[in-house]
């Protein structure tokens, strides 16, 4: 389902716009619960911001946010990495540290994905995320199931925005950065692929602690 689709399905049921209620979302990003708008809708600082006289309604968030599907995940990702590329084309960086990290999104009941994540032990989401660390600009994000393990897909997932940004200023100068979890062959020879620092941090182990001078 395109925006579109999903805008002309919305339009059923409120008046608006799918981008107001786009930008209402973002401003009320970081609540754990759709239900906050209903107490939040009226605040004079987000009705400032957007220049409306209320904000959607917690039912029109909900309709929103059931309506979003793989698809319309590739084309919000598709946006974030186009205002990148904006931002480098405007003032292009010369230094880059991926940092590389995942997360976990607690969930409640049976979502589709959801499951158990031993390390965190709970049930959720476990999403892979990739962030500037010079910047602190979020550059790239995948939902995953909670059961997957850290590195899983991370080659395909941190890959092309190498690529991506080698193109766009071939100068600049790329490291890569990761904890424990990220420790995978795999990863170290798309670095050395692309001749690129990288610091992943090893867990501990016998073989290591008795290569270590005393």
């Amino acid at each position: 389902m395109t925006f579109t689709s999903i805008n002309r399905c919305l339009v059923r049921f409120v008046k608006g716009s799918l981008r107001r209620w786009l930008n209402g979302r973002a401003q009320l990003s970081g609540y754990h619960t759709d239900d906050h708008a209903d107490e939040l809708k009226y605040e004079p600082m987000f009705t400032t911001i957007l220049d409306k006289r209320r904000l959607a309604s917690q039912p029109t968030l909900s309709r929103l946010n059931q309506k979003f599907d793989q698809e319309t995940m590739k084309q919000l990702q598709q946006v974030n990495q186009k205002l990148n590329r904006r931002i480098q084309t405007i003032q292009p960086s010369e230094h880059f540290v991926f940092d590389l990290d995942s997360a976990i999104f607690t969930t409640c009941g049976h979502q589709y994905g959801t499951d158990y994540n031993a390390h965190y032990q709970t049930n959720g989401y476990h999403p892979l995320v990739l962030f500037d660390g010079l910047t602190g600009d979020c550059i790239k994000a995948a939902l995953r199931a909670g059961n997957v393990y850290t590195s899983r897909n991370v080659v395909s997932f941190v890959g092309p925005v190498i690529k991506e940004y080698k193109k766009i200023n071939p100068s600049a100068t790329i490291a890569v950065r990761g904890d424990s979890g990220f420790a995978v062959p795999a990863l170290y020879e798309l670095c050395e692929e692309h001749e690129l620092k990288y610091a992943i941090r090893l867990k501990s182990n016998n073989c290591h602690e008795l290569k270590l001078p005393p």
